[in-house]
């Protein structure tokens, strides 16, 4: 088997494993606010529930950037789709964005430091 075909099937896997992460259980229900950071500090996502906001940080000036990314199923369920990109690095502050956060509906925030390829993943959550 090639390498090609052997990262297919480990990508497939982790989506699946995602998918089922997303579907295993009931979202805890925000009231409030949610977070999610990065290891050594190097910065967040964070979800303010009024006003629906997402801002992200990057703490760190080591040259590399920070993106925050909010997820959701796709209408069937059967997959995930990013719905929110939320970027920052390279200037002083966080950078923020809106997105409607809808009753039962699950979510959740992905973070990612621009130094290396892992992401890190918030509970997930909804707002009823």
């Amino acid at each position: 088997m090639n390498k090609t075909m052997i990262r297919r099937g480990v990508m497939a896997a982790a989506a699946a494993a995602t998918v089922v992460g997303f579907s295993a259980g009931p979202a805890a229900a925000v009231t409030g606010s949610q977070i999610v950071s990065l290891p050594s500090n190097r910065g967040y996502m964070y979800y303010k529930d009024d006003g629906d906001v997402f801002t992200v940080c990057d703490t760190n000036a080591d040259g590399y950037g920070v993106t925050g990314q909010l997820k959701t199923l796709n209408s069937s369920g059967t997959g995930i789709i990013t719905v929110l990109t939320v970027d920052d690095g390279g200037d002083s502050g966080c950078d923020s964005s809106t997105y409607d956060i809808i009753g039962a509906k699950s979510y959740s925030m992905w973070v990612n430091w621009h130094g290396n390829s892992s992401w890190y993943e918030s509970v997930v959550f909804s707002e009823s």
